[in-house]
């Protein structure tokens, strides 16, 4: 009897050794799963956390923005409201307008059929054209050599009444 409570000892101590393994095994196996659980929660929350930055950004641009928009509303009213002063101002001093004193141009395009060029005349109310054309030669630069010379000399000149003031 003494060897089969033995036996039955032996088994009852085995069977608490895998129990208790189990156990442990089971326990480990639920600890990673809870810290690999934990580790997504932890870049969810990461990922909120950018989103969440991301529109106190937004929010604080559109205050901005507001009160960017805000002050141009202002400028534009006062714009306004000096607008129609002028408006008003002007009514008051309109001088009457003759006829004759309104000058008109035309512009007329004509196409020359021998040469295909394309040619534009002003005409005024009197009836006096205006040839606008460029020249024949159309590599010959178009520059006016009095006006380049007027602006180099009042360079030339600057430059040294600028030397003079400096000294």
């Amino acid at each position: 009897s003494s060897g089969i409570n033995a036996e039955y000892g032996e088994t009852v101590r085995s069977s608490a050794a895998n129990s208790f393994d189990r156990i442990v095994k089971n326990a480990k196996s639920r600890l990673e799963e809870l810290q690999f659980a934990t580790m997504m929660e932890e870049q969810k929350f990461g990922k909120l956390d950018e989103v969440l930055e991301q529109i106190r950004a937004i929010h604080t641009d559109t205050e901005e923005h507001n009160l960017f928009y805000d002050i141009i509303q202002d400028v534009l009213s006062d714009v306004e409201s000096a607008a129609d002063l002028l408006e008003e101002n002007l009514r008051e001093r309109i001088v009457p307008i003759k006829a004759q004193d309104i000058e008109t141009v035309k512009k007329l395009e004509s196409k020359n059929a021998a040469d295909d060029d394309l040619s534009v005349n002003l005409e005024d109310v009197h009836g006096n054209r205006y040839v606008i054309s460029l020249p024949a030669d159309k590599t010959q630069p178009l520059t006016d050599h009095a006006l380049l010379f007027s602006i180099l000399i009042m360079l030339a000149l600057a430059g040294l009444l600028s030397g003079l003031c400096h000294v």
